[in-house]
């Protein structure tokens, strides 16, 4: 029926009561049909959910979490970083062993032999080891250069390479071979140089070490702290992670 007109008055009622039924029926299924959706679609995102949940914690392993697993591999990657790669550290020992074994084999004192002996055993002892960082390296260049301008120094002093006319006890005018002063001092300064470098790149790194280890401070109570306030962890839970 598309119209009520020509209808009589009980007829023209039964049409609107019929219309009104349509209209609620209609309206109880798109209801109903918007109901089920629903619940069809919040199980499957709970299922969905749970496989997700299963697949991380299979993919973390040992971790809790892929942000437990990315945690730690960050924290992996930050220790990795203050170390040197095994082929840099091997190219770096190598070439700082053949330059001292070239320093004692050209120097004749038995002290700098030994000082150049004992530097190359402590750098072979941290290769051994795998702990030299970028620090250790450039420190170990500054201790070696160091001990070449100590050498350089002594041979100034002990050089009798500069002439001078002097009187002996008994007034008569000779020459004298003595050690060119501006030679020296000019060795004096670049070993003291090298010492001041050795000083700085000292002070810097016990700076570094300070600010790593207030991160740390920091971090370590900013994630307790974040654990400690997550709903979702028991308390057993809450302990494991902290």
């Amino acid at each position: 029926m598309n119209s009520a007109e020509g209808l009589t008055e009980t007829e023209r009622q039964q049409y609107e009561d019929l219309e009104k039924t349509i209209a609620d029926v209609n309206s109880n299924i798109l209801s109903d049909t918007e109901s089920t959706l629903n619940q069809i679609t919040e199980a499957f995102n709970n299922e969905i959910e749970i496989i997700f949940k299963d697949l991380e914690e299979r993919i973390a392993g040992v971790g809790n979490s892929i942000q437990d697993l990315a945690d730690a591999y960050s924290y992996y990657q930050e220790e990795q970083s203050r170390y040197v790669t095994s082929a840099r550290e091997l190219y770096e020992v190598n070439k700082l062993n053949r330059q001292i074994e070239k320093t004692m084999n050209e120097t004749s004192s038995k002290v700098n032999k030994n000082l150049l002996a004992a530097l190359q055993d402590r750098i072979n002892k941290q290769s051994e080891l795998n702990e030299l960082t970028e620090y250790d390296i450039e420190m170990n260049q500054l201790q070696y250069e160091l001990l070449l301008k100590k050498i350089a120094l002594e041979e100034a002093q002990n050089a009798k390479s500069t002439v001078r006319l002097t009187r002996d006890s008994g007034g008569n005018y000779v020459y004298q071979y003595t050690a060119d002063q501006d030679d020296i001092m000019t060795k004096q300064q670049e070993y003291e140089d090298v010492l001041q470098k050795i000083n700085d790149l000292a002070v810097n790194r016990v700076q570094d070490l300070e600010s790593q280890l207030l991160e740390i401070y920091q971090n370590t109570l900013s994630k307790i702290k974040e654990i400690a306030q997550d709903q979702t962890l028991t308390e057993e839970e809450k302990y494991d992670k902290i």
